[in-house]
């Protein structure tokens, strides 16, 4: 996922969300920000049962690097044209791109979507690190931020 910054009539930061399938900006009205919660929950589901075989008596989980880097990957926020999502009668949890165009509407769906049980287990902190002039980084892909 691609994310750049303008500024908006009220001197403002902007963020302009840019499709993962075609790799063009999404204007108001033409976009959404999606994520399967049917991915985060398998996600959530693997990591509690493979927490819950390791335990051990005294309660401790210990993992090797190799088990940590067979764990699923978190669930993928995708941004998308309504025109480009491949899945667009999916059940993804999803919200238009003009609801989250400035760094108060980042925050406050940060706020929001913390609340969610799947939350944790989707990479939108990998996303919040890849909003120009938060993590550093210049844009975000599915993948993790570069």
């Amino acid at each position: 996922m691609k994310i750049t910054t303008a500024t908006n009539a009220l001197h403002q930061p902007c963020l302009t969300w840019y499709c993962d399938a075609c790799g063009e900006p999404i204007a108001d009205g033409e976009g959404y920000l999606e994520v399967s919660v049917t991915e985060a929950n398998a996600v959530r589901q693997a990591w509690k049962d493979a927490r819950k075989a390791k335990q051990r008596e005294s309660g401790c989980v210990v993992w090797s690097g190799g088990e940590l880097a067979a764990m699923p990957d978190q669930a993928p926020w995708m941004a998308w044209h309504s025109r480009c999502d491949p899945n667009p009668d999916g059940s993804g949890y999803w919200f238009w791109v003009e609801r989250c165009r400035t760094a108060a509407q980042l925050l406050d769906w940060t706020a929001h979507l913390a609340g969610k049980s799947w939350f944790k287990h989707t990479s939108w902190t990998s996303l919040l690190y890849g909003v120009p002039g938060v993590g550093g980084a210049t844009h975000v892909r599915s993948g993790g931020v570069t």
